[in-house]
Formats: structure tokens, C-alpha cells, sequence
């Protein structure tokens, strides 16, 4: 291979990443170092942004007691969702391989959390986690457990909404 072979090859396949790396540069690097910039400055949308330096690291970081609530609940919701969607993933994954009686039904009923609505979704999570007739509480009374106040109570909803991350598995 001649070297303006080799040369118009890799000119080839800049040009054919091109695309993809300016899609790179404008949607992700772009909003990444603006979003950088910004955590640097007092900017209220109306006025010009006006530099603070790392002030506002430090209230968030010493002052804003929130935040640490906040990184707790969402590492809590991280490590309970994650694994149970990665499990239960692969659980389905297998199951849809095995050549069972009724797989085609099974198949049906797989793809419908794709194709139903959010609003029809979330009146079904609503019905399932009422606290008195919700489909999860009357299980439980039926076998002698008062089923709690799942979306009201704090100590129950983080769980409620991991349930509700499996939606989509």
C-alpha cells in the first residue's frame, strides 16, 4: 500500500467519525464544561453570570445539610435498583430462551411496560401502592401483615420506588 493509500484511508475515517465526534464535541463535552463554569458563578438566569470561584462548592459541601440526604438516598436507590434490575434482567433473559408452553403469552405480557402510557403506568403503581386497597396491602392482610403507608410514609417510599424501577426490566 502506497503512502497516499495509507494517508487518504485515515482521511477517510476522520471523515467518516466526523459526525459522531461533533455530536461529542456539541451535546456532551460542550454542556459538560458550560455546566462546569456556571457551578463557578452567582447566575440567576436574568443577570450576567458574576464569578464566585469555588464558594459555592463549599456551601454545598459544609453548609447545605440536604445535600449528604439527598447522596444517601440516591446511593441507597442506586444500590437497591441496580442489582435487582441487572438480576432480574437476566432472570427474564433466560426465561425468554427456554422453550416452554405458553412462552408466546409470556413474550406478550414482557413487552407491555414498552408500549403502555406513563400516565396509565403511574394509576397502576397508584392503585397497587395504596395504603388500604392497594394489591400489595390486601396480600399482606390476608396472611395477618398490616401493610404500610407505602408512598406516604418516608421510611417506606424509597422502597415503593425501587419496586417501581422494575418496571422497565
Amino acid at each position: 500500500m502506497t503512502k497516499s493509500k495509507r494517508i487518504w484511508n485515515v482521511i477517510e475515517g476522520y471523515l467518516f467519525i466526523s459526525p459522531w465526534l461533533l455530536g461529542l464535541m456539541i451535546f456532551t463535552i460542550g454542556p459538560i464544561i458550560a455546566s462546569f463554569y456556571l457551578s463557578l458563578t452567582n447566575y440567576d438566569i436574568i443577570n450576567p453570570p458574576n464569578f464566585t470561584g469555588f464558594s459555592n462548592y463549599k456551601t454545598l459541601f459544609l453548609e447545605d445539610k440536604l445535600f449528604w440526604q439527598a447522596l444517601k438516598v440516591t446511593a441507597i436507590y442506586t444500590l437497591g435498583s441496580v442489582p435487582l434490575q441487572l438480576v432480574c434482567g437476566f432472570a427474564i433473559a433466560l426465561l425468554m430462551n427456554q422453550k416452554l408452553r405458553g412462552m408466546s403469552v409470556f413474550r406478550t405480557v414482557y413487552y407491555l411496560p414498552a408500549v403502555v402510557s406513563g400516565v396509565a403506568v403511574s394509576v397502576l403503581w397508584k392503585w397497587i401502592f395504596m395504603p388500604d386497597v392497594g394489591i400489595i396491602n390486601i396480600l399482606l392482610s390476608r396472611v395477618g401483615i398490616r401493610g404500610p403507608n407505602w408512598l406516604g410514609d418516608p421510611s417506606w417510599v424509597l422502597p415503593a420506588l425501587i419496586m417501581m424501577s422494575l418496571w422497565g426490566v
